[in-house]
């Protein structure tokens, strides 16, 4: 069996004025808003079955469009395509959906703070893109010893960053080492 909640649970704030300026400096309200927009919009996906998961930001963002003005509706509009930004690492498919959204915006939000926050995300992730070099980083080893990633370019290089107490690092350990065996002479 699954609980669901009655149709008019959520009636209580239909009455509360979502585009308040004077309560948008306080972080509860832009907490409040930022949640009603999320569920605003996964009571959109759930009643539209044919949006697909990829669509998510861009759902958000049409609920803020249609029900938000002004400063909230640029704060929302500026977290989704932020998100966008941030999740186009290579992992997951690369920028291409965080640069569109953020070609689009950053013409049209009025508020130059937040078009300032989206093209520094913006800037700094196209560093981490596939086919641009990795930034340069100092790491030291067990035995005190200092590695600078540079004196190793051209070579593959694997890092895996583990914890003593991590079980699931533990059990990756024996394939740490079939890598590096693999990889020793490359």
């Amino acid at each position: 069996t699954s609980f669901k909640l009655k149709d008019d649970y959520y009636d209580f704030i239909k009455p509360i004025d979502y585009n308040n300026a004077d309560a948008f400096n306080l972080e509860s309200y832009r907490s409040f808003i930022t949640n009603l927009m999320f569920r605003m919009s996964m009571e959109l996906r759930t009643k539209d079955t044919t949006l697909r998961s990829n669509d998510n930001l861009k759902v958000d963002i049409k609920i803020a469009e249609n029900n938000f003005k002004g400063e909230v509706q640029e704060y929302l509009i500026t977290n989704s395509v932020f998100r966008a930004i941030n999740d186009g690492h290579p992992m997951k498919g690369g920028l291409s959906i965080g640069t569109e959204l953020f070609n689009k915006y950053k013409t049209t939000l009025t508020n130059k703070e937040y078009v300032g926050i989206l093209e520094n995300a913006y800037n700094k992730s196209l560093r981490f893109q596939v086919g641009n070099p990795a930034p340069d980083f100092t790491l030291t080893d067990i035995e005190g010893n200092e590695f600078v990633l540079s004196d190793f370019r051209g070579k593959v290089v694997y890092l895996d960053f583990w914890a003593s107490w991590c079980s699931p690092c533990m059990r990756e350990m024996p394939h740490s080492k079939e890598l590096q065996e693999y990889f020793k002479d490359k």
